[in-house]
């Protein structure tokens, strides 16, 4: 049992120290890390108790093993239970902490929460099925709850540089694409192992492949070019590199673009 539970752990917190590493503006306190991964990891009980909810909710409505109940099941039960447990606590445990002052700080605080979640709900399943769904968890799952507290903490560090500019229809506007993001890639996730057909597995491992590989890609871009909350980006010739959209980054060299997000 403890081989299988460090099996289960250990991914997790090889993607919260590799995250961790590539801030290099301003290391964020320990203390603080290990808070948000504990308070993390605590979702998983509001988690359950919703998606159980859920469960008995959604029979009355729609019929089940069809594919607009696995759908609905995907996006609006097991994401936004999982997700919205996660924004509690970045929300409510380091918006307004006194270290969230870098942009790059959001993308360390939402990977330590949503890893803190996959750690716990990655050894029970594999206490369950073994070492195999060990070894494909720490290439799916996990990555995935990563990406997904990736794309919720920058969101929020977004919404934090309007705010601190006086701009609240954008900090608005970010703060609701911090908990959107991540719910719809969660979903979609879900949905392709909940829709039950090789054609979406095949989907499945196209979508995770590009997703990650772009988010991962894109994240160290942002680590090398972070910036305290508030300031505006100033454009230099050898950054627009990172930030062309005609070269799929996504990403453009201009204050407005370059805070809005992945």
């Amino acid at each position: 049992m403890r081989y299988l539970i460090t099996l289960a752990v250990l991914p997790g917190l090889f993607l919260i120290v590799y995250i961790y590493n590539l801030d290099k503006q301003e290391k964020e306190p320990v203390g603080l890390l290990l808070k948000l991964t504990g308070l993390g990891a605590l979702t998983v009980i509001s988690a359950l108790l919703l998606e159980l909810l859920g469960s008995h909710i959604l029979p009355i409505f729609f019929t089940p093993n069809t594919t607009l109940y696995a759908f609905i099941e995907c996006f609006f039960v097991v994401a936004m239970a999982e997700e919205a447990g996660k924004y509690f606590v970045l929300k409510k445990f380091a918006w307004n902490d006194k270290n969230f002052d870098y942009m790059f700080d959001g993308i360390v605080y939402g990977v330590c929460v949503g890893l803190g979640f996959a750690i716990v709900e990655n050894i029970s399943y594999v206490l369950q099925n073994g070492v195999g769904n060990a070894i494909t968890r720490a290439v799916t799952a996990i990555p995935g709850h990563a990406t997904f507290g990736i794309y919720m903490g920058w969101y929020m560090a977004c919404a934090k540089h309007y705010l601190a500019q006086g701009n609240e229809s954008k900090a608005k506007s970010n703060l609701t694409k911090s908990f959107v993001v991540p719910v719809l890639l969660h979903g979609f996730y879900d949905f392709c192992l909940f829709a039950n057909s090789t054609v979406w597995i095949l989907i499945f491992y196209a979508f995770i492949i590009i997703l990650y590989w772009k988010t991962f890609r894109m994240v160290k871009k942002l680590a090398a070019s972070d910036k305290p909350i508030g300031d505006s980006y100033q454009h230099h010739s050898d950054e627009s590199q990172y930030y062309d959209r005609n070269s799929g980054d996504a990403m453009h060299p201009t204050d407005s673009d370059y805070f809005d997000g992945l």
